[in-house]
């Protein structure tokens, strides 16, 4: 290495060329220089993105202009667990109560749809047992 090493505080930095560096290699001789390109866009790129639109109500945290990045609108609010959602987002989010009325809603969430599921295999499971006895009685 060399000795001549400049020291702002924070940052050593290296001489921009020696021993043990990249940049002292032949770029001819590097495997990956025919791949390396500048960066551009993509010929059919957009020159301007068009912003989508939510179509599904999106909750935001109240004080805030903008929603916040990890929202999404595939699952939009519904039933008892949006109703929860909707007051959980009315309270600041620096409360415990938005957390915990959030907590609730997931846990309420997966307990209906489990038991719609565990409703739809008993349905199922009725109308099989209908049907037997129904031939068993002929």
């Amino acid at each position: 290495m060399s000795t001549d090493r400049r020291a702002d505080g924070l940052h050593t930095h290296l001489p921009p060329a020696g021993p043990g560096r990249v940049d002292d290699v032949d770029p001819t001789a590097r495997p990956g220089v025919p791949m390396e390109h500048l960066p551009e866009p993509f010929p059919t790129a957009p020159e301007r993105v068009v912003v989508q639109r939510p179509r599904v109500e999106v909750l935001q945290i109240p004080g805030r202009k903008k929603p916040v990045w990890v929202v999404s609108n595939a699952q939009p609010p519904r039933g008892l667990s949006g109703r929860l959602r909707r007051r959980a987002f009315r309270i600041p989010e620096h409360h415990p109560q938005h957390w915990m009325l959030l907590l609730a809603a997931d846990r309420l969430e997966v307990r209906l749809t489990r038991a719609k599921r565990w409703l739809g295999f008993a349905a199922g499971a009725l109308a099989l047992w209908a049907v037997l006895r129904a031939i068993e009685d002929r």
